[in-house]
């Protein structure tokens, strides 16, 4: 009896010191113009920081890609060419434009990628709406069909 009760004291203090030491971690960046938090329950905090360290990586890493306001990004650099000539892009993203065609399609374009040429003309931070000439001007630019993707070049243009 007296052995069951020395491992049942052994396993108590060993679960309840992993407990201590459990903690929440959390980490906030700002990405993609946004605030990102992170937050998560680690019993092993170095652990857990890497784990956050991995997901605000790949945030970073899809902003790098992705962003309208990097001129360097890959999406950047469609917005730039693509209305000229059929710009290669990589899997991820021509996927990504896949998928966005096909929610375009299923919302009959109330959802449309393309929406960005009257999009930019809005300032949100100073509450300013562009005036009706300005949309108008911009939106025959806005038109998910006009989004060519080709799969065997993996390819993406702006049909006008």
């Amino acid at each position: 009896m007296h052995d069951f009760r020395a491992m049942l004291a052994l396993a108590v203090s060993i679960l309840g010191s992993a407990t201590a030491h459990a903690a929440w971690l959390k980490r906030e960046e700002a990405i993609m113009g946004t605030r990102c938090a992170v937050e998560l329950w680690s019993e092993d905090a170095a652990a857990g920081e890497a784990a956050i360290e991995a997901v605000f990586a790949d945030m970073r890493r899809i902003d790098a890609l992705m962003s309208t306001y990097k001129p360097d990004s890959e999406v950047s650099r469609v917005n730039a060419e693509a209305a000229r000539r059929p710009v290669p892009v990589t899997e991820e993203l021509f996927r990504l434009l896949e998928t966005a065609i096909e929610y375009s399609r299923l919302s009959d374009g109330a959802f449309d990628i393309t929406y960005a040429s009257v999009g930019y003309l809005y300032d949100y931070r100073a509450r300013r709406r562009p005036d009706d000439e300005a949309i108008a001007g911009a939106l025959p630019g806005v038109d998910y069909r006009r989004l060519k993707l080709d799969p065997e070049r993996r390819t993406v243009f702006f049909e006008r």
